[in-house]
């Protein structure tokens, strides 16, 4: 895959009836960009906006609920996932923009071995366009446990080896 990598941080949690289907609500994808856009006007890095063709890609990655599949699927994008066993759109935004606190900018790099790559691609100076999916996920080795399985595609991709997320003081 060169230098297009996948960062995937995932949880398995136990859950009860969960309400997410392959297809977001106007509501969620307006969360899913405030989210995005709250992050990267913290750090003076301009708007992300909605893509349906980036939402199809990540359509098509949650559609198996299976990780191989969802790494196998390429394309010119970057691409984030969660998985939890919670119903909230917000639960994975918040994770990812948690993640800030394993970046450091002068090193360039996540901090104590903590992952911090979906906090990067948030907010990711060239992105400029996400699309997004979730689907509720029953697995093979654990039939009792569901969990969301939520993937982000963005465009352009970021997590570009050697080069920072953004520049202090804003896009360049």
């Amino acid at each position: 895959m060169g230098w297009l990598q996948i960062y995937i941080f995932s949880f398995y949690t136990m859950s009860s009836l969960l309400k997410c289907s392959i297809c977001l609500s106007r509501e969620d994808k307006k969360l899913i960009i405030d989210g995005h856009n709250s992050e990267r006007s913290n750090i003076l890095v301009g708007p992300i906006k909605w893509n349906n063709t980036l939402e199809n890609v990540a359509k098509i990655r949650v559609s198996k609920c299976h990780l191989e599949f969802f790494r196998a699927v390429n394309g010119p994008y970057e691409k984030s996932a969660y998985m939890n066993g919670g119903s909230d759109t917000s639960d994975f935004l918040s994770e990812w923009a948690q993640h800030k606190n394993y970046y450091n900018y002068a090193k360039n790099e996540c901090s104590n071995n903590k992952s911090c790559e979906n906090y990067k691609q948030m907010v990711w100076n060239n992105s400029v366009s996400i699309g997004c999916a979730c689907k509720t996920c029953t697995f093979r080795d654990y039939p009792l446990v569901q969990a969301q399985f939520f993937v982000c595609d963005y465009y352009p991709p970021g997590n570009v080896p050697g080069q920072r997320p953004y520049y202090v003081g804003g896009r360049v």
